[in-house]
């Protein structure tokens, strides 16, 4: 795993390892950025909405960039990225739960002035008791399309089926001592979250490696 990921106590973001498969909480991770982390977050009847709260860390959580699909809510949602048309063809297929498609709401929480959902959105004011599944938004900057197993999309967009995107950060700010843990060939990002101050490192484009500086860390060398 890329710094500043690890499975011990000692590292930045600690994740699990079980039998081989890298996971936070019950969820398994499939890929891990500079920017996210991306969820694997199968089609599920009868998943409660609390698993929810696995994904909310002290270090990552839930973009807006996804499209949460909910049931058992008790008023409509209607507030997502995502055309209910796609969810339903893309699922219309899955019949393993009583309740139809019609029935499943998808959240987003766009428009509130922050990169990230808060759970207590989620779950107290949508009052939805069932986490159906999910669908990551990549918004693709150059304009191509990945049409590979299990994603659609159009000239702007790519839809990652079952899929859940979480963002992640460091404790600090890009602005004091704390940035100095950043390679000087990459650039510090700052990330609020709440009343969270955090910040991520990049390398510049022309580098690869993790970003960061330290024992640890690979920082940047010519890509």
């Amino acid at each position: 795993m890329p710094y500043p990921f690890g499975f011990s106590d000692g590292c930045g973001i600690k994740l699990n390892c079980t039998d081989g498969n890298i996971k936070i909480g019950d969820f398994l991770v499939e890929n891990v950025t500079s920017d996210n982390i991306m969820i694997n977050l199968p089609a599920k009847c009868n998943r409660s909405i609390e698993e929810l709260t696995r994904l909310f860390g002290p270090n990552y959580a839930l973009t807006w960039r996804n499209g949460l699909l909910l049931q058992n809510c008790s008023s409509p949602v209607g507030d997502c990225v995502i055309p209910s048309i796609v969810t339903k063809s893309h699922f219309s297929g899955f019949d393993g739960c009583g309740s139809p498609l019609d029935s499943i709401n998808c959240y987003s929480g766009t428009g509130g002035g922050t990169d990230f959902l808060n759970y207590g959105d989620v779950r107290e004011r949508r009052n939805c008791s069932i986490l159906f599944s999910s669908i990551a938004v990549d918004l693709n900057e150059n304009g191509n399309t990945n049409n590979s197993s299990g994603t659609s999309g159009s000239s702007a967009m790519e839809l990652n089926f079952q899929k859940v995107e979480l963002g992640w950060w460091l404790e600090g700010f890009c602005n004091n001592s704390k940035s100095r843990n950043c390679h000087p060939n990459a650039n510090c990002t700052d990330v609020l979250y709440g009343n969270t101050a955090g910040f991520r490192c990049k390398c510049n484009p022309g580098y690869a490696g993790d970003g960061f500086a330290g024992d640890d860390a690979k920082g940047c060398w010519k890509g």
